[in-house]
């Protein structure tokens, strides 16, 4: 057979040549045209960020003050006068004007012989718009944003990015004031704001939606003036009126914040006294009474009045403010599982515009996905588990990304196990305090912090901040002694009467219970595992329960736990009245462990009555006592934080609260990245 190549196989070849080389050269056609429109962008954005910068200047420029020779300041409390018939401008001269002209506010245009006569006659010169006060007049030292303004005078100050933080467990529920969790309150002020807030500075309060208020001498009733330029998202006025009926939405019982309730019962009224001032009055003296009247979120009337209290209940997403940002979408019909939360910038907002688009939370549930997320640039807010965080910061690209912050807040709260004790309608072994002090006899708080914590927490014997004044110094945490431990449990009938080494009860029935914890967590993973060895050398057998965060919630609703292991934040002053008074035990409140004590009742209700803040200390210190002796908590430990994050944001830094604010950070244009 031959094998021949004929003029046909030469055409075909031919024609494969040159369909390789047309190929190649569209191939570098299109690489060239992408590679000019990659530099036509990039001009562009050079162009804008120009455009930018002096659009700036020019508003400086309009912005600066008038000379005293010009025109005498106004008095800000008298309105502006009209310009008197000698000082108004012929029609001649208005018609060379593209806005309406203000007494006192003149701006010479252009340059040159016509410019220079201008300047010589001073009654045909025009006057400049008058385009009000300069932002930071509207909010000066003192208020709220008076921070946020002064970064946004930064030389290299650019709006725009996003910012892209991470939650370690699905959010259920985005609706306010009924039951969540930390993170929902992490998302919830960038939407809803509040009459005044905290200085990250000093901890003093700060005007926000209230440029004012007083209190009378006998600290029964608060009265806010509101600001009259505030208004929600959708462009509707924020007024009294708002302020007021969010009271009675949260008193409503058909709401379910029976915790939130329990703080507000204090308060007898809220009255709308006109559109811009709102009275508060209580009952009695509450030591928190200006955190719970001007830290009360403001919820639109006209917005959250068109749900029925079941809908409301119900429905997850119903977020909706005056704040600088708003939920993406339609918060009707927000549900949980999408993988992320994100809030885009409210362009209607009252106040310094908002220096990020986006403020985005995935949810990343894996630790080691969260560590690989931040090291590649996926998310810019790391938070590490205390095991990883030895490690990650040898890393030299986690180092790399941007800086790391480890800080003890005034407001850190503290773990405990908690004690369930009465379970079904019958009190559970949990129940005798003697039982309660064993098991934190039985466990080592200091072999905690260092091997499991990794030192990044220091123990503590109470419920209060160990910074905290609340905090009793005289009281140090019971010593981990397991002999005085077993001691303790024969007093309450438990031994081992079968010989297994696991004891019983009198009535023979073994010491087990299980220990309710956050799934998906090797930090409470390690801590379950360490406890169920220590207990077992006296004969107590743990089995660890690790749950989902939405069966978890359910469980504690229900009170149906043997004991659970969690944490609490914690506030400047905290309140121990929702978590340990017994009133707290039914229709959902925090006390879920159905702990019981009168003298305790009574201390707490001293203390938050007290106005005196030395006299309301030693209640605190009384309570912290009882706590300590009745051990309804293994209260284990107070963390210390830890924060990387990534190097393009400016103005990260370590306040007394916390780290800056999330609103006063920025990217410098040329580093943002979304």
């Amino acid at each position: 057979m031959n094998n021949r190549f004929g003029f046909r196989d030469l055409v075909f070849s031919f024609l494969f040549v040159v369909l390789i080389i047309l190929l190649g050269l569209t191939l570098h056609q299109q690489n060239r045209h992408w590679q000019q429109q990659v530099e036509a962008e990039t001009r562009l954005r050079d162009d804008i960020a120009n455009l930018d910068r002096r659009f700036e200047q020019l508003l400086d420029e309009l912005y600066e003050d008038v000379e005293p020779e010009q025109a005498a300041e106004p008095d800000d409390a008298s309105p502006q006068q009209p310009p008197a018939a000698d000082e108004q401008d012929e029609p001649e001269q208005a018609a060379h004007r593209d806005a309406p002209l203000h007494p006192g506010e003149e701006l010479v245009l252009g340059e040159g012989e016509a410019a220079e006569e201008a300047r010589d006659q001073p009654q045909r010169r025009l006057r400049r718009p008058n385009l009000g006060p300069r932002p930071e007049a509207r909010f000066g030292e003192g208020h709220a944003f008076h921070r946020r303004v002064q970064v946004q005078q930064e030389g290299d100050y650019a709006a725009g990015d996003w910012v892209v933080d991470v939650l370690h467990s699905p959010i259920g529920k985005l609706t306010p004031i009924v039951p969540s969790d930390a993170y929902q309150s992490r998302i919830e002020p960038y939407v809803i704001e509040t009459l005044v807030q905290r200085s990250p500075e000093t901890l003093d309060w700060e005007p926000l939606v209230a440029h004012s208020w007083e209190t009378s001498d006998d600290g029964l009733e608060i009265r806010f003036q509101l600001r009259d330029d505030v208004h929600f998202s959708d462009g509707e006025p924020l007024t009294s009126e708002d302020v007021a009926w969010t009271f009675e939405w949260i008193m409503n019982d058909r709401i379910n914040a029976p915790q939130l309730r329990s703080y507000y019962n204090r308060i007898d009224s809220v009255e709308a006294d006109g559109p811009h001032e709102v009275t508060f009055t209580l009952d009695e003296p509450y030591f928190r009474a200006m955190d719970f009247a001007g830290g009360m979120p403001i919820l639109a009337k006209h917005w959250y009045g068109q749900f029925s209290p079941d809908e409301f209940n119900q429905l997850p997403g119903l977020l909706f403010g005056s704040g600088p940002y708003r939920l993406q979408g339609d918060p009707r019909t927000w549900r949980p599982g999408a993988g992320s939360i994100v809030l885009e910038r409210n362009e209607r907002y009252w106040g310094p515009r908002p220096p990020f688009d986006r403020l985005v939370w995935r949810i990343v549930m894996s630790p080691a996905a969260r560590a690989a997320d931040y090291r590649q640039g996926r998310i810019d807010i790391f938070q590490p588990e205390p095991e990883e965080h030895g490690q990650h910061k040898r890393n030299p690209r986690m180092r790399e990304r941007g800086p790391i912050f480890e800080f003890f807040s005034p407001t850190a709260g503290y773990r405990y196990i908690g004690w369930n004790q009465r379970r079904d309608g019958e009190d559970t072994r949990f129940a005798d305090p003697r039982v309660r002090r064993a098991m934190t006899k039985l466990t080592n708080r200091e072999l905690i912090c260092d091997r499991i914590m990794h030192g990044l927490a220091k123990p503590t014997s109470g419920p209060f901040n160990i910074q905290s004044p609340q905090y009793n110094d005289s009281i140090d945490p019971w010593p981990h002694d397991v002999e005085r431990a077993r001691e303790l449990l024969r007093e309450a009938g438990f031994k081992d009467r079968s010989g297994d080494g696991v004891i019983q009860d009198e009535e023979g029935t073994p010491f087990r219970f299980r220990l309710t914890y956050p799934s998906r967590n090797p930090n409470y993973q390690e801590m379950a595992l360490y406890l169920r060895d220590s207990y077992m050398r006296a004969g107590i057998v743990l089995e660890p329960d690790p749950t989902e965060w939405t069966t978890m919630l359910q469980r504690i609703d229900e009170r149906n736990f043997d004991a659970i292991t969690l944490g609490w934040t914690a506030s400047l002053e905290s309140d121990p009245y929702q978590i340990f008074h017994s009133s707290q035990i039914p229709d959902g409140g925090h006390n879920f462990i159905n702990y019981r004590n009168e003298e305790l009742d009574e201390v707490i209700e001293k203390g938050r009555t007290e106005m005196d803040e030395d006299k309301r200390m030693s209640y605190w210190h009384e309570v912290h006592r009882i706590l300590h002796e009745d051990q309804p908590y293994t209260f284990l430990f107070n963390q210390i934080s830890v924060r990387y994050v990534d190097g393009r944001f400016e103005n990260v830094r370590h306040l007394k609260l916390d780290l800056t604010p999330r609103l006063e950070w920025y990217v410098p244009y040329q580093h943002q990245r979304y």
